[in-house]
């Protein structure tokens, strides 16, 4: 005879393994449901500015300009070509990352006749769709756009005119 332990058959297992499934997902779902109304949310007015490489070589200047304000969010985007202006909702998660969620966005300033590069046309149109997110990350006083790679600093930011 053995003094081991007989194992347990898996279905013995499984009330012990729910109990703490359950827990987790449940304190989970409570941390995003309460993310949009942490107070982290970033507030003001901040701006990117820069030229765009087009595929025929040429520059193209172009300027951001993003406004957050009371879980609101307005970006207007500024070229010779195009001008486009998107509104949403600002949430923050539990670590008080910004999530940018588009509501409506208008396009302006596109004709026929105007030959606009594609690569630059689907950078700016990026996330046309109702729902689409921009994550935001808070680099000192600045915020980065994770899926664009923009950099949105302070209107008042002393480096703003250098760039």
């Amino acid at each position: 005879m053995t003094d081991q332990a007989e194992p347990r058959p898996p279905r013995e297992h499984l009330p012990g393994l729910i109990t703490p499934s359950a827990l987790l997902l449940c304190a989970l779902v409570a941390m995003d449901s309460n993310a949009a109304s942490l107070p982290h949310a970033p507030q003001g007015h901040y701006h990117s500015s820069g030229q765009v490489l087009l595929s025929d070589g040429s520059l193209l200047p172009i300027s951001k300009s993003l406004v957050l304000e009371e879980h609101r969010f307005l970006s207007v985007i500024r070229s010779s070509t195009v001008m486009i202006e998107s509104t949403g909702r600002v949430e923050t998660d539990f670590f008080g990352r910004a999530r940018l969620l588009l509501e409506q966005r208008h396009v302006s300033g596109l004709s026929a006749e105007l030959r606009v590069d594609d690569q630059l046309m689907f950078n700016l149109l990026y996330g046309r769709h109702r729902g689409a997110q921009l994550n935001l990350e808070q680099v000192g006083e600045c915020l980065y756009g994770i899926e664009t790679r923009q950099v949105y600093c302070p209107v008042d930011h002393p480096q703003r005119n250098s760039r």
